[in-house]
């Protein structure tokens, strides 16, 4: 994004009648940026879902076309080291639904999505969110690792998502 573009982009946001700039501590971010050093991490891009354009270009993607980006990420976004998504639940303040969890594979096995949970945690704490929900494909051997180590446990049976035809288990984190 070039500067006349971001000055666009922060004029639009801010025109949003409840916009409010998220504040990151900067006891975090030594924290999060001594981790990345520590692990060998180059770079790191944190995202909020103050985006405007994120809403139009959801709508013009199918959810076949996303899967296979998201799938694909690592291999044409270099650049980016992890992401993930927090929103509440709609109609239910004290849940967030973590989404959206992907470390670029040049990454992993370096603690990043360790670093990631942490964050979750850190954030959901602050949001006074009493619980974590997320969704796992049926046999991502390392998110479902990555959860357990956490604290996260398994909700009911797996199910089959129709929309994106993947096995999936429910799991969460109960926070209070």
């Amino acid at each position: 994004m070039n500067d006349a573009e971001m000055a666009a982009a922060e004029k639009l946001w801010e025109s949003y009648p409840n916009f409010k700039r998220p504040i990151i501590p900067s006891e975090f971010i030594d924290v999060f940026e001594a981790r990345v050093k520590e692990k060998g991490c180059t770079s790191v891009r944190i995202e909020g879902k103050l985006d405007p354009f994120y809403t139009e270009f959801e709508a013009k993607v199918t959810i076949v076309e996303r899967r296979e980006w998201t799938r694909d990420s690592g291999k044409y976004y270099d650049f980016s080291v992890a992401s993930f998504r927090l929103e509440h639940l709609p109609g239910c303040g004290g849940i967030l639904l973590s989404n959206n969890s992907w470390v670029n594979l040049a990454h992993r096995g370096k603690g990043v999505g360790s670093l990631m949970q942490e964050m979750k945690m850190w954030i959901a704490n602050k949001l006074e969110a009493g619980v974590l929900l997320a969704t796992v494909i049926v046999g991502n051997e390392a998110e479902e690792a990555l959860l357990g180590k956490h604290g996260w446990k398994t909700v009911g049976p797996s199910f089959r998502n129709v929309h994106t035809e993947n096995d999936v288990r429910m799991w969460q984190r109960i926070l209070t």
